[in-house]
């Protein structure tokens, strides 16, 4: 299903070893299960404050008075012109009295509006979509509200990705089947700058469930390991560019089922789960494009290596895209890494792979984190801007040259 994830699997190897620092060992295409919930709330319209309202107001939050009386004394007021503002705010729902004896509290609607620093009013019925990870019932981010970025798929959506010659595998959902309302909950309880950030505003009162039904969000999921631990690393449609999904890559290394459903598509016939085969279809495929010498080695953490000659690089006569050169060849579930020992070419790459990276760059900062990812990619983890700007001036690249002056200026 063409299009489900912006960048393909490649892309997301490349950043797992390279911006991640891991040594990838095995992919799979997954769809996550993701709660949507519909929620039916009320609403408040927002307006500026009348100077004295914002005051008494003020007055009766944060300096613990409570009276008509105790305002007026407090601020210099008229006290005829502090109790009309006070049955005022009285009437929009902001005030409510305490007791018998003429003590005012601040409604919710009334502590909100000082926290904000606006006068709420108005209330409406208001009804959103949020959505929650189908794992910790947990509420995902605003990346996750960006349409048409991210798109979730339903139970048609899910038949059609099966289908695909590279499928994509529903996992199911081990929160339980069905949503529990204490995650709402939670989210509602949050203070109200983490409620924004997961679609709840904090002029959304009391969020009532109306409805939750269990969408899927594709992933690339990517077995990794470090020096001193294995885990997972996830590539979804809202995560920034092809970097790692943080959510999701957290998700993945806590449920150790997830690491038993990649294996099993490993075996299954999505992948090859012999070393030996892997290795021998390896060379098949270089072969179809190389008749040269190649040697396929798997070697620290498990990363199967294919090295070449130099010449084995597309030339007149064929060979393999210099695209390749550092990076990885997809077969299935699993794949090998491109290698060549002649640095004087993947110099040569490096400036090609700049010219098209740098266009975006606009910071120096990010074209040194840029030329980082790079140099790991290529073994020039060395080469700096200045060099890579002389390298470019060296080769004629005026446009890389122009690029880089501009960054280093």
């Amino acid at each position: 299903m063409a299009g489900l994830i912006k960048f393909d699997e490649v892309r997301a190897l490349e950043d797992a070893a390279f911006g991640q620092g891991a040594t990838p060992t095995l992919l799979c295409r997954l769809l996550f299960p993701v709660w949507s919930v519909t929620v039916e709330a009320e609403i408040y319209d927002s307006e500026p404050y009348a100077l004295i309202d914002r005051y008494l107001e003020a007055g009766i939050a944060n300096g613990g008075l409570r009276t008509v009386a105790e305002l007026a004394g407090f601020y210099g007021l008229d006290r005829v012109l502090v109790d009309r503002a006070i049955r005022f705010l009285r009437s929009i729902g902001h005030l409510e009295p305490e007791s018998g004896d003429g003590s005012l509290t601040l409604t919710e609607v009334g502590r909100m509006s000082v926290r904000t620093g606006r006068r709420y009013t108005h209330a409406l019925k208001d009804r959103r979509r949020l959505y929650f990870d189908g794992f910790t019932s947990r509420p995902l981010p605003s990346a996750y509200y960006e349409e048409p970025a991210v798109t979730f798929l339903d139970r048609a959506g899910i038949a059609t990705a099966m289908t695909e010659s590279l499928p994509f595998t529903p996992v199911t959902a081990f929160g339980g089947a069905w949503f529990p309302p204490s995650a709402l909950e939670s989210l509602d309880k949050m203070p109200a700058p983490e409620r924004v950030q997961h679609n709840l505003p904090e002029q959304v009162l009391r969020p009532q469930l109306v409805d939750a039904e269990t969408l899927f969000l594709p992933a690339y999921v990517v077995r990794a390991h470090w020096n001193d631990r294995a885990g997972c690393l996830a590539y979804t449609q809202a995560a920034a560019g092809d970097e790692a999904d943080p959510d999701w890559s957290r998700i993945c290394s806590s449920f150790p089922e997830i690491a038993v459903i990649m294996e099993v598509g490993l075996l299954d016939g999505s992948g090859n789960g012999d070393p030996n085969g892997r290795e021998a279809s390896a060379r098949r495929w270089i072969q179809e494009r190389y008749s040269g010498r190649v040697d396929v080695a798997q070697g620290n953490g498990g990363l199967l290596t294919a090295t070449l000659p130099p010449g084995a690089f597309r030339t007149e006569s064929g060979g393999l895209p210099l695209s390749k050169l550092g990076s990885f060849v997809m077969m299935g579930s699993w794949f090998f890494r491109v290698w060549c020992t002649d640095e004087a070419l993947r110099r040569r790459v490096l400036l090609e792979r700049a010219e098209g990276y740098f266009k975006v760059a606009r910071e120096a900062d990010a074209a040194t984190r840029l030329l980082a990812k790079l140099g790991r990619q290529l073994g020039l983890e060395h080469v700096s801007l200045p060099e890579l700007r002389a390298m470019a001036d060296k080769a004629g690249k005026a446009r890389l040259t122009r690029q880089l002056d501009l960054l280093l200026a």
